[in-house]
């Protein structure tokens, strides 16, 4: 049996996330922290997603999870 929960707000949509993957350089990282309730399983998987967008010309994206999200760097 599944509990209805009543009177749970829907959450605001977060437009105009912005990552810094243009602007860094070889060697350079920035963290993506998980949306709330996000699983790790589905953030894990959101991140590998974006990686392997931004991956253009001679760019490479590394990820490794932390006890803080996904951390991201810049390896070629």
């Amino acid at each position: 049996m599944v509990k209805i929960d009543k009177d749970i707000p829907i959450p605001t949509l977060i437009k105009g996330l912005h990552y810094p993957w243009e602007e860094l350089e070889v060697g350079d990282s920035f963290l993506i922290l998980p949306f709330p309730g996000e699983p790790s399983n589905s953030h894990r998987s959101r991140v590998k997603s974006l990686c392997s967008y931004h991956r253009k010309g001679n760019k490479n994206w590394t990820y490794r999870v932390t006890t803080e999200g996904v951390r991201v760097w810049r390896s070629a």
